[in-house]
């Protein structure tokens, strides 16, 4: 089972918290938000996505399991 990384741009603070967490996962993007670099990262990033998604201060990552 995998799961797909999203990012709620209207709870998003862009602290940039998770670019530091897990920059290959996510990035600043030229708009000076943050993007998702990989929304279907492998299971050897799962533990990194993980700590991204809870320490995020606006809770604004989404982590959704997938069928695949």
């Amino acid at each position: 089972m995998g799961y797909r990384l999203t990012i709620d741009q209207d709870l998003c603070t862009s602290s940039h918290l998770c670019t530091r967490v897990a920059p290959m996962l996510f990035r600043v993007g030229d708009d000076g938000g943050t993007e998702v670099v990989d929304e279907h990262p492998g299971a050897d990033l799962q533990f990194v996505a993980e700590e991204a998604f809870q320490r995020c201060p606006a809770q604004a990552i989404g982590m959704e399991r997938t069928k695949d």
